[in-house]
């Protein structure tokens, strides 16, 4: 195989600290081994289904919402493509019993959607704070986190990518397109790239940025989480202390409640 030689500037601390661990004489097989690791590392993403299961039930299409059909297919089985397509690969679904035997029962481990599916049980909701707080025993790095009941097709690499140049703990995906129903979703105010305020479901249009409560964000987020409440409360916080960041996407983003919104989708 053929071999590239790089050179690269490191801490002289750091590179003695490397050197006791893996011996000096083996600095360049030991690079290529952490490398390989890195490259090959099953990236992560946290599907949110928590709360009551009869909270996340769709009268209208007599089934859960991540599982309403949309352009003849659940709703979940576009976000897993969406996951699948953009490398996450570990999927955390986080939800009471009764919705995450529904999605078993339709998806099972993930395999046929070329993914691996681990479910976590909401035995009491507590807020969508805790929600995602369930799933950090199973989170080693950088995750992605995205609603189970919200349909998108934005491009996730872009957020991703995006997110690593910031210095915040979380980063997400704020939608500025025109085709939405701003009483459905929270808003956001921008300044660059930090967001600035954080409404949630405000009573008028304060803005027209969306926050679509997918992104991506560092395990630093978990110590930042209170025990109880909602993530939109933690982001607002998050956003009056300069901590959240925001990426702007556009393409088709809608909340699927009912079947209605799910015929609304192009």
């Amino acid at each position: 195989m053929a071999k590239v030689r790089i050179s690269l500037s490191l801490d002289d601390a750091l590179m003695k600290a490397f050197d006791a661990q893996h011996g000096e004489g083996t600095r360049s097989e030991a690079f290529e081994a952490l490398m390989k690791r890195s490259v090959g590392a099953r990236q992560t993403a946290v599907i949110l289904a928590g709360g009551p299961a009869e909270g996340l039930w769709s009268a209208d299409a007599k089934t859960y919402r991540p599982l309403i059909p949309v352009k003849g297919r659940p709703l979940l089985a576009h976000t897993l493509e969406r996951l699948r397509e953009a490398g996450f690969s570990e999927i955390i679904i986080v939800g009471a019993r009764k919705v995450n035997a529904a999605i078993f029962a339709e998806f099972e481990n993930g395999a046929s959607s070329g993914v691996n599916i681990r479910y976590v049980e909401e035995k009491k909701h507590e807020g969508s704070a805790n929600t995602l707080a369930l799933a950090k025993p199973y989170v080693g790095g950088a995750f992605l986190f995205v609603p189970c009941d919200h349909y998108f097709d934005f491009s996730l690499p872009t957020v991703q990518k995006f997110h690593a140049r910031q210095e915040n703990p979380a980063t997400l995906a704020v939608y500025y397109g025109t085709g939405f129903e701003w009483t459905k979703s929270s808003l956001v105010m921008m300044d660059g790239s930090l967001i600035t305020r954080y409404w949630e479901k405000p009573g008028k249009p304060e803005s027209h940025l969306i926050a679509t409560m997918t992104g991506f964000a560092e395990p630093e987020l978990f110590n930042l989480l209170e025990p109880r409440g909602s993530l939109d409360a933690q982001f607002a916080k998050l956003s009056r202390n300069g901590k959240l960041s925001g990426c702007l996407v556009s393409g088709n983003f809608a909340n699927i409640h009912s079947k209605k919104d799910a015929e609304m989708v192009r």
